[in-house]
């Protein structure tokens, strides 16, 4: 698969969200807690719709780009990965301190933390 040479994740997305069908009701996961839990569907979409903010936040602090460091995922407007910043910040304990060393605006490394918080919001199967 031939990528653009820039990838920007918001292109991947609807332009709204009630564009597309947040809950797929056939998922093992609404079957399993629909069982024991009776607003299973709105949970489900909730968990959707919290995906769908943090690949919009994502999109505002990380860029692809396959000529920088290889199409590896890096900072807006840097040549730090992704996994560069997130390896930093469980070093230092403080995105402060990683802001500083690394000239990196922390309003930046708030919105990747941000991102993944809520991409990571969402119950996997055991």
């Amino acid at each position: 698969m031939q990528l653009p040479d820039k990838t920007n994740i918001l292109d991947l997305l609807p332009a709204r969200i009630n564009e597309v069908s947040l809950v797929d009701k056939s998922s093992q996961w609404v079957k399993d807690i629909g069982v024991h839990h009776p607003h299973a569907e709105a949970i489900e979409e909730w968990y959707v719709q919290c995906a769908y903010h943090g690949l919009i936040s994502l999109g505002q602090c990380v860029e692809v780009d396959p000529k920088r460091r290889g199409g590896v995922p890096v900072l807006r407007a840097t040549r730090i990965t992704v996994a560069e910043a997130l390896g930093e910040i469980a070093e230092s304990g403080s995105i402060q301190d990683v802001a500083d060393n690394f000239d990196i605006e922390l309003e930046n490394l708030k919105c990747l933390l941000n991102s993944l918080s809520l991409l990571l919001n969402h119950p996997y199967p055991k």
